[in-house]
């Protein structure tokens, strides 16, 4: 159950900037009280990502991962995801509204990122200094792990904690 929670809230942050733009646009169009309370939703998402992570590094046990290879880096797709974070914007000054069409394409989204159950790439956890890869272990298993280093060699990732069936977490 914790596991599934943890995998929620991970997986929710990456809509946290996309909400975060839709409020500033709400603000811009000084529409001020929904363009607020979509700004508090989006800093109880953030948040939540760092209570997380604080949680995670103090209370589960470190345990030791026999990682066999590196698959890949997640950083590929980055950029095309800051270009949909601006999607509001461009909304704005073409003159479309937010309306409840946009917001039912959103809940969608919410509700297939819940669905997930790979680790996706984490803005919040990207600012902070993590960096994400896909690792293989000696299971055949494939990981998202996070780290704030570059994982180049296998024997160097020696601590993991494991913040959800598929997402791992190297600790110091």
């Amino acid at each position: 159950m914790f596991s599934y929670l943890v995998m929620i809230i991970y997986n929710l942050s990456i809509l946290t900037p996309f909400i975060l733009a839709i409020g500033v646009v709400k603000i811009l169009e000084k529409n001020y009280i929904i363009g607020i309370i979509i700004l508090l939703i989006s800093l109880i998402m953030i948040f939540g990502q760092i209570t997380l992570k604080t949680y995670a590094q103090k209370h589960l046990v470190p345990k030791k991962i026999n990682i066999t290879k590196i698959i890949r880096s997640n950083d590929s797709w980055i950029s095309i995801m800051y270009i949909t974070y601006l999607a509001p914007f461009i909304n704005m000054i073409t003159g479309g509204n937010i309306n409840l069409s946009t917001w039912i394409l959103i809940l969608i989204g919410a509700l297939l990122v819940i669905a997930s159950h790979k680790g996706l790439d984490n803005p919040i956890f990207k600012l902070i200094g993590y960096k994400s890869c896909t690792v293989e272990t000696e299971h055949g298993v494939d990981y998202t792990l996070l780290t704030k280093r570059d994982v180049r060699n296998i024997c160097t990732v020696t601590k993991i904690i494991r913040l959800s069936e598929y997402t791992l977490m190297e600790v110091e």
